[in-house]
């Protein structure tokens, strides 16, 4: 109507740049919807009928708001229609220029298709579409996937696949396999296994398991368990190896109750109070330290009258609770005080994040080798010259409580939302500056942030972040859903994102704190439906990081934020946190 407008989201990465794409929009009293190249890539349900009359049509340019934004682009072929044209229509409206446009024009007959290896997880990970030759799909058709080491070999891994929306994902046991390349088949056919269409061909190379992985269990991509067995009284110590730099859990069960905790020394070190378990009415006692990569010496100091103590030793990811002290939106529900969170929260995390200079019993957390970090903000700059504004981003960052305080270990700065922006390459700078100070050494740098890919300074920015150790705290707050199709939908998109965190910056993984959110209170709340149980969405979610091959290796996971979640979601969350991250639990 000339004062308002519609948007419809595209999603992430759907139109790349330097490349031609065929975009149409199409909208009627149903909807509107988005394609690309031919595909839906967006959609939204209500009516839309605008007013046209006497106003100019504008293509290239944002006019709504007079700014003068225009497309930086070429843009050819413009076609407006009277009516709201279907997908096939403008699928064969695509077919017609897809060969002028540098399109691959064979994926009107064959899939579309992307295969990952994860050697370390032993799962090849194949994604499959066949939207562009949709018109060929019958009803009931699958997808037929093979491993083989060339075209003319007999299949070594083969699996069938069920197609939703036109996209399948099929995730392989590589776990046979011998290091080499191989070939992987992707074909489309109909119920009764005749082929449609031509096949699809992706090569792939394999690797073995890293050798620090054969030294372990894997439980999940969280959890490696390092020793699981009995100690006998007046031999209580062994050995284990942790396969790299982090938290290590130790629980320890004496054949007998008895009176009090054992003593546990590390390395010859003791290695300072265990915290017990009342799961096991107070018989089984808990700890969990940071340690380096490599041979380790445990041994156990306890009365057990006797009898053996079973050890269970797991490697587990950094795990955080947001925020420490802090009291509920809904002051009923609190507060989240120690007393509080010793129930179900503390003893599942390693990580507590503060807004105070002065937390309350933060000797007693780091007697225990626990980890607290502070939370701070982006700086404000005012320097004209990039040396003035370099030095403003470190001295408010270094005059923060993580990086003061002697027993805080670092900072958390929220939060940074990508963009090819030239003040990234002052943050960059400035936390080189942090991590070239001998005298901040062992302080960590975390930074909460957005997708920070696709920009060469965002990316250059975050390379500098795990470079000297920190880690990036990627945000994803997914909503609740109606339906677990919705939810699934969801899921597929953050595991393609995780796929462009890992392209753009190769070993991201490990260095990455996936941050969910929980959000379940006025006035910020991602609990929508009340037929919907908000504490099963939070498992999924969990689950997906704790067992999807594209997330194996994480290295940590976190809920922002204890202030807007109610106390029965915050309790829910630490028991999630030792299922999956602590138990190394796949259902």
């Amino acid at each position: 109507d000339g004062e308002s407008y519609a948007k419809l989201y595209f999603g992430e990465g759907v139109i790349q740049r330097g490349r031609w794409a065929q975009i149409a929009y199409t909208f009627d009293e149903s909807g509107q919807a988005g394609y690309v190249d031919g595909v839906q890539v967006g959609s939204r349900t209500g009516g839309l009928k605008p007013k046209t009359e006497g106003l100019a049509l504008i293509v290239g340019r944002g006019e709504l708001y007079k700014s003068g934004g225009h497309f930086s682009g070429l843009i050819a072929d413009v076609r407006v229609f009277d009516r709201a044209l279907s997908e096939d229509e403008l699928l064969d409206l695509y077919k017609i220029r897809a060969g002028r446009m540098g399109k691959d024009v064979a994926l009107f007959t064959r899939p579309k298709v992307d295969a990952r290896v994860y050697p370390d997880a032993e799962k090849i990970v194949v994604f499959a579409d066949v939207d562009r030759m949709r018109q060929l799909v019958p009803r009931g058709a699958q997808l037929s996937v093979e491993v083989r080491r060339s075209h003319d070999e007999a299949a070594l891994v083969e699996s069938i696949a069920s197609i939703r929306d036109h996209r399948a994902e099929i995730i392989l046991d590589g776990s046979a396999l011998a290091p080499g390349s191989y070939v992987v088949d992707v074909r489309l056919v109909d119920r009764k296994g005749r082929r449609i269409g031509k096949a699809a061909k992706a090569k792939v190379a394999w690797r073995e398991r890293s050798a620090s992985f054969e030294r372990v269990k894997v439980l999940n991509n969280f959890v490696m368990e390092l020793f699981n067995g009995q100690l006998e009284p007046g031999q209580a110590k062994t050995t284990f190896y942790n396969p790299r730099d982090g938290w290590v859990f130790f629980s320890l069960a004496p054949g007998v109750r008895t009176q009090g905790a054992p003593d546990i020394v590390l390395d010859g070190i003791g290695a300072g109070p265990l915290m017990p378990r009342r799961s096991n009415d107070g018989s089984t006692f808990e700890a969990i330290r940071h340690l380096k990569e490599g041979e380790h010496e445990v041994e156990l100091k306890a009365d057990a009258g006797g009898t053996p103590i079973t050890l269970v030793v797991r490697a587990v990811p950094e795990i955080q609770y947001v925020y420490y002290p802090r009291d509920p939106k809904i002051k009923p529900h609190g507060p989240y005080d120690w007393q509080f969170l010793s129930r179900d929260v503390l003893a599942n995390v390693t990580t507590l994040v503060t807004q105070t200079d002065s937390p309350p019993h933060l000797d007693r957390w780091t007697s225990m080798g626990r980890k607290m970090i502070s939370i701070t903000s982006l700086p404000r700059i005012n320097g004209k010259d990039a040396s003035e504004q370099i030095g403003e981003a470190y001295a408010h960052w270094t005059t923060a409580t993580g990086m003061k305080h002697p027993s805080i270990n670092g900072i958390i700065v929220d939060e940074f939302t990508g963009g090819d922006l030239p003040i990234y390459r002052v943050y960059r700078e400035a936390v080189e500056r942090i991590y070239a100070n001998p005298d901040l050494a062992g302080r960590s740098f975390y930074a909460f942030s957005t997708l920070l890919y696709g920009n060469k300074v965002t990316e250059d920015f975050a390379r500098a972040v795990i470079a000297g150790g920190g880690r990036v705290c990627w945000e994803s707050y997914f909503g609740e859903y109606a339906d677990r199709e919705e939810a699934r939908d969801a899921f597929d998109g953050m595991v393609r994102k995780m796929i462009g965190w890992q392209e753009a910056l190769p070993g991201i993984t490990d260095r990455m704190i996936i941050v969910l959110g929980y959000m379940a209170q006025p006035t910020y709340s991602t609990n929508f439906y009340p037929s919907v149980d908000f504490k099963v969405g939070m498992d999924m979610q969990v689950r997906l990081l704790a067992t999807h091959p594209v997330f194996f290796g994480l290295g940590g996971l976190s809920q922002w934020a204890s202030s807007y979640a109610d106390e029965e979601t915050v309790r829910w969350s630490g028991r999630l946190y030792r299922h999956y991250c602590i138990e190394g639990n796949t259902e």
